[in-house]
């Protein structure tokens, strides 16, 4: 596995981040999304489990399925993240 390249990091609240990242492994690029957390003794935020590792060549249907979601949300007045 190559050492993940991270493209984005986004602030998911006051102790979360995720961060989306790229890395090759086994012969497949890999888009990751992932939620990193603080863990006891460390100074650095940790992966967690909470996240999906996809094929490089899903990423398109990944993006499009985002749009839909948001403009459902929209769509029901959930833009500022209250229902």
């Amino acid at each position: 596995m190559t050492e993940p390249v991270v493209v984005a990091v986004i602030e998911k609240n006051s102790r979360e981040t995720v961060k989306v990242s790229v890395s090759a492994y086994m012969g497949h690029i890999l888009a990751d999304v992932r939620v990193f957390a603080p863990v006891a003794g460390m100074d650095a935020l940790a992966p967690t489990k909470k996240g999906v590792s996809i094929r490089a060549d899903m990423i398109s249907a990944l993006r499009k399925a985002l749009d839909l979601a948001e403009a459902e949300a929209r769509r029901q007045g959930w833009e500022g993240g209250a229902a």
